[in-house]
């Protein structure tokens, strides 16, 4: 097993898997975008196959910030593993940064997940901006496409 997977999977629980209502974030607007995400219901994020993840890749645009948290380490191993082998930009990992851009909020990522969030981000040449309060501390944190 990768290490980078590892990392991921100590970082981020796998349960409570999100109900449906908390993983679509936006009047889902179309047929295909609802397909996209109702594939999603009910499903583990170590269970998303890589072949959703290329063929779906707008998904995380219609995701809830929850949403997000919870199926981001899919996307983080994915394109992780895609890069790596192709050294090339992987679309559900440009999704998922102009998702995250957007939202600009990681108050519910623990220091763990954002430290795998900057590995992963720096890795695929995201540039990482922002800020997340915390009880005691100052967290600078946005993925910007470069």
């Amino acid at each position: 097993m990768d290490d980078f997977f590892k990392e991921v999977k100590a970082a981020f629980p796998i349960y409570p898997i999100p109900s449906f209502d908390l993983v679509y974030g936006y009047k889902i607007s179309s047929e295909e975008s609802y397909e996209e995400l109702i594939l999603l219901e009910g499903k583990e994020w170590t269970l998303i196959e890589s072949n959703y993840l290329q063929n779906h890749y707008t998904f995380p645009f219609w995701l809830s910030i929850s949403g997000l948290h919870y199926y981001l380490p899919a996307i983080m191993i994915f394109s992780w593993n895609e890069y790596m082998n192709k050294k090339d930009i992987v679309l559900v990992a440009d999704s998922a940064a102009l998702a995250l851009e957007k939202f600009n909020d990681y108050s519910i990522y623990t220091n763990p997940q954002l430290n795998i969030l900057i590995k992963w981000a720096g890795t695929l040449n995201f540039e990482i901006k922002g800020k997340k309060n915390t009880k005691n501390q100052e967290f600078y944190l946005a993925i910007l496409l470069k």
